[in-house]
């Protein structure tokens, strides 16, 4: 049974390759229409583990056009820590529980 368990979870890690060993291309090299599509497949996930550990006090939350737009480290923010929550294909409805999440997991008010 373990032996069982321990080959559905080696082909399992096989097929879905997490840690791209077995590409010859890893999926962040790759690009498409001048866009890399792992970034844009895992930045809804990523983005939301790494605001709960960056701790900004300025968070720039849209879709692909503040992903891709604006940069945190403008002038204009000075000195702050600020945070592009840019998620490309954001819709509205999916803006309000991102923003619980911002507002539960740092200072920003």
């Amino acid at each position: 049974m373990i032996g069982l368990s321990l080959l559905s979870l080696a082909i399992y890690a096989y097929v879905n390759d997490p840690y791209w060993i077995f590409q010859d291309e890893p999926t962040w090299q790759r690009s498409y229409q001048g866009h890399n599509r792992a970034i844009d497949i895992r930045n809804r996930l990523a983005k939301s583990l790494q605001i709960v550990f960056f701790k900004p006090e300025i968070v720039i939350i849209g879709s692909s056009r503040v992903f891709r737009g604006i940069s945190t480290s403008d002038k204009v923010y000075k000195l702050k820590k600020v945070y592009n929550y840019g998620i490309s294909g954001l819709r509205i409805r999916e803006m309000h529980d991102y923003l619980v999440h911002i507002l539960r997991w740092t200072e920003v008010r």
